[in-house]
């Protein structure tokens, strides 16, 4: 609902397996305070809202196992706070994002159509990187 975007003092938002089929609603970008945001294991639609790089807490954003499509964001690779990155098994395509100043150091893009080059990023925090299909 576009009503979560008033929850602007929120820090986390689970609603991992609920069976949600919607886009994911731009007021997301609107959850100042949020820290992390799991959205894993629903029939979630459409792409990544460009809102989301308005969260500038952010670490964790697991958007795993959904009907995710479209290119991911290039804005996430400048989200300063994102550490955890979890997209595996949706639909994305093209090419990863350019990590410059996201501390990314999980990093999971499975099971989608990435293509492409991997892009330079911080290595030097990356500890886990998958992006088998």
């Amino acid at each position: 609902p576009t009503e979560i975007g008033l929850l602007k003092n929120l820090e986390q938002l689970d609603l991992e397996s609920n069976l949600i089929s919607s886009t994911i609603p731009t007021q997301l970008g609107q959850m100042e305070k949020l820290i992390s945001v799991s959205l894993k294991v629903n029939g979630m639609k459409g792409t990544i809202p460009s809102q989301v790089q308005h969260l500038h807490y952010l670490r964790t954003m697991d958007f795993q196992i959904n009907d995710l499509s479209g290119q991911i964001p290039a804005s996430l690779g400048n989200m300063t706070s994102l550490w955890n990155l979890m997209l595996a098994t949706n639909q994305f395509t093209g090419t990863l994002p350019t990590f410059g100043t996201a501390p990314v150091h999980l990093l999971d893009v499975m099971n989608n159509a990435i293509s492409g080059t991997i892009p330079p990023f911080r290595r030097s925090l990356l500890g886990y990187f998958k992006v088998a299909n």
